[in-house]
């Protein structure tokens, strides 16, 4: 895993001039969420 952090004007930079990529890095937060929340819900299940 890597670790990129991104500050608020260069975010928002990304965000006017880059949608593509914007659009790729929340897919996979939200792919990496989805999947957080789905091994949760399994461990507690046990």
């Amino acid at each position: 895993m890597e670790l990129l952090i991104v500050k608020g004007e260069r975010l928002e930079w990304l965000i006017r001039n880059r949608p593509e990529l914007t659009l790729e890095v929340l897919k996979r937060l939200s792919n990496w969420v989805v999947g957080t929340d789905k091994g949760r819900v399994e461990a507690s299940a046990r």
